[in-house]
């Protein structure tokens, strides 16, 4: 019962996460076949593309919920535990598409592209963050002075 209640906080913690990850799964097992016929944005290597911006979303939403969550406090070892976590799961994936989907293979540049995917989002969040902050931390000193 405990795992269970846990399970529906971290889900309910990391909603947009959680979405996300689930619409990754669902697209990275699915039968390509039928969406191959299509020829949607053809271009080469348009694959590793997709991976790198479905990473780079699924850690944009971790990281702000992960730094709502926690007062706009950045905790580095739950930081660390989510950039593991999401390396993790992109690897799972591949391996699923390996071994036990027919039409699909895993591929290590995927590996690639979800990492680098990651690594982006977290620059540009660090950056975003560290901006935020040092606007506030003006605003705390009254700064700029303003001429009375």
């Amino acid at each position: 019962m405990k795992l269970l209640t846990r399970t529906w906080l971290f889900i309910k913690n990391y909603k947009f996460s959680f979405i996300s990850f689930t619409i990754i799964l669902f697209l990275s097992l699915m039968n390509m076949k039928s969406l191959d016929e299509k020829h949607l944005f053809e271009f080469p290597q348009r694959d590793k593309v997709v991976h790198f911006l479905m990473y780079f979303g699924l850690s944009i939403f971790a990281f702000s919920e992960n730094y709502l969550k926690h007062n706009f406090i950045l905790h580095r070892e739950y930081f660390f535990t989510l950039i593991v976590l999401i390396i993790l799961a992109g690897g799972s994936i591949e391996l699923f598409q390996k071994y036990f989907t027919i039409d699909r293979s895993g591929d290590i540049y995927d590996m690639l592209a979800n990492t680098c995917g990651l690594l982006i989002a977290l620059l540009i969040f660090w950056k975003i963050k560290k901006s935020i902050h040092y606007k506030n931390m003006l605003s705390l000193l009254n700064w700029p002075k303003t001429k009375a």
